[in-house]
This record gives structure tokens, sequence and C-alpha cells, in this order.
């Protein structure tokens, strides 16, 4: 696999995971209107990129590590008390 392959599964595989989030959360009632439409717009974007059309409003990509810090963080906000 060429990392260009690589890379587009990775894209291809977030995006999908979003896109049942985003599904969920239009589900649920207890959703506020502001992240209903959060969710939409990251979903728009997704799938614009995906179809090659980058969206003139989406700030620039940050690094890997800084992305990684945040997944990092996220994970450990959402960690149940008491789990190592």
């Amino acid at each position: 696999m060429t990392a260009a392959e690589y890379w587009k599964r990775c894209a291809l595989w977030l995006a999908s995971v979003h896109g049942a989030n985003a599904e969920h959360a239009a589900s649920v009632k207890s959703v506020g209107k502001g992240e209903k439409r959060r969710q939409r717009d990251i979903a728009t974007k997704a799938a614009d990129m995906i179809r090659g059309h980058w969206p003139p409003d989406t700030r620039p990509c940050p690094t890997d590590e800084g992305v990684i810090d945040r997944l990092e963080r996220a994970k450990a906000a959402l960690q149940p008390e008491g789990t190592p």
C-alpha cells in the first residue's frame, strides 16, 4: 500500500466514523441545534474534501503531533473514572 492509499483509507475511515456520529446526533432529541449544526457542517466539509474540493473557510491542517495530542486529550477526558 502506498502512502497516498494509506492516508486515503485513514481519511475515509475517519469520515465514516464522523458520519455515524452525526447520524446519531441527528436522532437524539437532547442534542441541541448548535451541536447538530456543527455536526452537519463537519459532515459537509468532509464530503466536499473526499470529492476533491477543499472548503475555502477551512483552517490549515495542524501537524501530525498536534492532532495526536488533541486525540490523547480527548481520550483522557472521556476515560471512565477508575479505569487505566
